[in-house]
């Protein structure tokens, strides 16, 4: 679609459950000065775990979330908002979010995530950014717990299309796979995951557009932390 002062990013067809983990990205092409993307209001807090903006055409936010009670009586849909100084602000941005099961967001005893202050994503995030370029890498790797979950989340100001083997180019180290992600009139976000992954370091990643395609790109990766911990 085109400009709009709010995007609504579906994640599924079926009802999530209580606690389930969603990972919501959003990406905005040449965003205003003063942009503040406002999640959906809920029970359960929503969680901005970094912004990158490789130039004043790109900017990409991820979030992360648990799915409440309210949020489980049908299909997942999370609407954000944009605005500046509060004031709706139409701009040209493309969602995508997901949804994990048995992450530490369902660990019950003693509490969620308490082996990482109540947050299920382990470390820093790794970032990047590239400008008029057919690719974007991580600074650095992410460090993976046993059982977890890697995740990078690529986006362009590219709008015909996204980074990765989903839509021709590349993703080096192998083994990330394509899980939700779209590209066209707007940005072009994809997001890729690992599960299995040996505990430890991993990536760092780059992923390429296709053929020798050029845009303003950026990835961010996430260590999920798995149920129990």
């Amino acid at each position: 679609m085109g400009a709009a002062t709010a995007i609504t990013i579906g994640a599924g067809g079926s009802p999530p459950v209580l606690n389930e983990l969603v990972i919501a990205s959003v990406g905005v092409l040449s965003p205003p000065a003063g942009l503040v993307v406002t999640p959906p209001t809920s029970t359960n807090s929503w969680n901005l775990i970094s912004t990158v903006s490789p130039s004043a055409n790109y900017t990409q936010y991820i979030f992360w979330h648990a799915i409440s009670a309210a949020e489980t009586v049908g299909p997942p849909a999370f609407t954000f908002s944009f605005t500046v100084t509060a004031i709706p602000t139409a701009v040209k941005a493309t969602g995508v979010a997901i949804l994990y099961i048995n992450t530490c967001t369902q660990t019950t005893s003693p509490s969620a995530c308490f082996s990482n202050a109540g947050s299920p994503i382990k470390g820093l995030p790794g970032t990047g950014t590239a400008v008029a370029s057919n690719s974007v890498t991580e600074s650095a790797g992410i460090n993976i717990q046993a059982n977890g979950i890697g995740l990078c989340d690529f986006g362009t100001s590219n709008t015909s299309d996204g980074i990765g083997p989903v839509s021709g180019g590349t993703i080096v180290p192998s083994g990330l796979s394509f899980n939700n992600g779209n590209a066209g009139e707007n940005a072009g976000l994809i997001i890729y995951d690992e599960f299995g992954l040996v505990a430890g370091l991993q990536g760092p990643w780059t992923g390429t557009l296709p053929g020798v395609l050029t845009a303003d790109n950026a990835a961010q990766c996430l260590s999920i932390i798995p149920i129990g911990f």
